[in-house]
């Protein structure tokens, strides 16, 4: 995870709930304007997260929280032993002993992957 990719995630984590799936959406939405450069991201995100209700010196706490980064690496770390997880974003669906895994895919790809995976057509 790039240090732009760390801050979109960190960000997320301290946005009131009902504001992260709207948060999350435009992340993916605009991944290019801001998920490869660290100084992008940092405006990018810094207009997002004051559209969403986090000032600036709330976002800037936030984008810092070295508890919320090392949750947050542990877990990304966790998943790459367990489950091969090598890039994001990654979509990971566990349903009894069976994983599905699509990472970086679109969502054309991860809708009809999904439908296979969960067996929604038979």
């Amino acid at each position: 995870m790039n240090r732009a990719n760390l801050m979109g995630a960190t960000l997320l984590r301290c946005l009131p709930k009902d504001q992260v799936p709207v948060v999350e959406k435009q992340l993916y939405e605009h991944q290019k304007k801001w998920c490869y450069d660290e100084k992008d991201a940092y405006s990018y995100l810094s207009q997002l997260a004051q559209e969403n209700g986090l000032d600036a010196g709330n976002f800037e706490s936030c984008i810092r929280n070295k508890d919320i980064q090392k949750n947050l690496l542990s877990t990304q770390e966790k998943l790459s032993e367990r489950y091969g997880v090598s890039r994001m974003p990654t979509l990971l669906i566990r349903r009894g002993k069976k994983v599905g895994l699509w990472e970086g895919a679109d969502k054309k790809e991860i809708v009809d992957g999904l439908d296979e995976f969960l067996d929604l057509h038979h």
